[in-house]
């Protein structure tokens, strides 16, 4: 399982399983760890800054997998094309089990990406994970105001007209100069966290907690899993059981 936390108040989040702590999602950053109004970006908004000659244009990466870019071969004019293993390490990689890159993996790309420490970056998929890399570059220390997801994805690229190209990026792009930095374990929870939220009056076989720490009842576990996945009526590879953990909500 991986437990992300996403210093969300009032929250944990489970994927395959994803954790937030205690903090209601698109508000002011407590910490700065907090997904904010300012991470979320329209695609009107985003047409606007590419036309202001006055603004440094963001750095576009469009998360995809080869097979959605050969259905949608449109793209947003000097995008970046990304896929799981761009951003992957390999899974005997102890941290994560391979679900993020090595500090030295992020760094190669984020440099190959011209990624600088002031660079704007805005994140858009065809169907999945724009979050999950936002997320990995704060992880990794990139300032949160300046990673930003665009909001309904290239569906609402598409639509605005963004999506032109069939082209790589024209031109040499420059080696960015951002370094990222060991991962923030505060961003990580274990599962000390998630059975530190078991209700009491919940009896099964999960362990309770060794640890000292108590959660609030605003703490919420969230599991974003497919409603199938949920309810153990699918098990993916790599899961050891059907089902979920029974003080999760599902979405």
């Amino acid at each position: 399982m991986l437990f992300l936390r996403l210093a969300m108040p009032g929250s944990i989040l489970v994927t395959s399983a994803f954790v937030t702590h205690p903090n209601p999602p698109f508000r002011r950053p407590v910490g700065n760890s907090q997904m904010t109004a300012k991470n979320l970006i329209t695609a009107e908004e985003l047409s606007l800054q590419l036309q202001n000659p006055n603004v440094t244009p963001p750095i576009l990466i469009e998360v995809v997998s080869p097979e959605d870019l050969q259905l949608h071969p449109l793209r947003l004019p000097n995008s970046h094309i990304l896929w799981r293993p761009d951003f992957e390490a390999p899974a005997v990689d102890p941290l994560l089990g391979g679900l993020i890159p090595t500090l030295e993996q992020l760094t190669i790309l984020t440099k190959r990406l011209g990624i600088n420490e002031e660079s704007r970056v805005v994140i858009l998929d065809h169907k999945y994970d724009a979050t999950r890399l936002w997320w990995i570059l704060i992880l990794f220390g990139k300032d949160p105001d300046t990673v930003a997801v665009l909001d309904g994805g290239y569906a609402a690229a598409l639509e605005f007209g963004l999506a032109t190209e069939r082209e790589a990026i024209r031109g040499k792009v420059t080696r960015g100069d951002w370094v990222p930095r060991p991962p923030k374990r505060d961003l990580l929870a274990s599962m000390e966290d998630v059975r530190a939220m078991k209700p009491p009056t919940v009896t099964d076989a999960y362990p309770a907690s060794t640890s000292n720490e108590t959660c609030t009842e605003n703490t919420n576990l969230w599991d974003v899993r497919t409603e199938d996945e949920f309810h153990g009526r699918v098990t993916l590879k790599g899961a050891s059981k059907p089902g979920r953990i029974p003080w999760t909500s599902g979405r």
